[in-house]
């Protein structure tokens, strides 16, 4: 009986997430793990995507730092419809590929207990699809 149960968990655990609508990717910002955080970054701030994220969090900084991030989305979709009163009418259109560059690179030097030299840049991506 017991057996059935974990299997039984096993199963649902396994299907039921798939069946629940999601946002795909978090592209409020930029930083690998800020964006695994689900942008709940602010208040940490502790790595080079301190300069996106909080710059005011460079003053925890207490050894120099380095550190880029980039990725490049392409959006992709299809969207099919058949209409049953009219089957001729078919909807059959997919979007053009595109890419979304974004990147972000930020440089951290403590010279004193009190100040922190930050340079940073970056861009967040652009988002959108073109249809056919």
């Amino acid at each position: 009986m017991t057996k059935k149960i974990v299997l039984a968990a096993i199963v649902g655990l396994s299907v039921l997430p798939s069946l629940a609508p999601a946002n795909g990717l978090n592209l409020n910002g930029l930083g690998t793990r800020a964006q695994g955080m689900g942008g709940a970054y602010v208040s940490i701030a502790n790595d080079f995507s301190a300069v996106f994220w909080n710059p005011a969090g460079a003053a925890g900084f207490r050894q120099t730092t380095f550190g880029f991030y980039a990725s490049d989305l392409m959006p992709r979709t299809t969207y099919r419809f058949i209409p049953e009163a009219s089957p001729d009418a078919l909807v059959d259109a997919k979007t053009k590929i595109s890419h979304y560059l974004s990147f972000l690179a930020g440089y951290y030097k403590p010279l004193s207990s009190k100040i922190v030299l930050v340079v940073g840049i970056g861009t967040p991506a652009a988002q959108g699809t073109m249809w056919n």
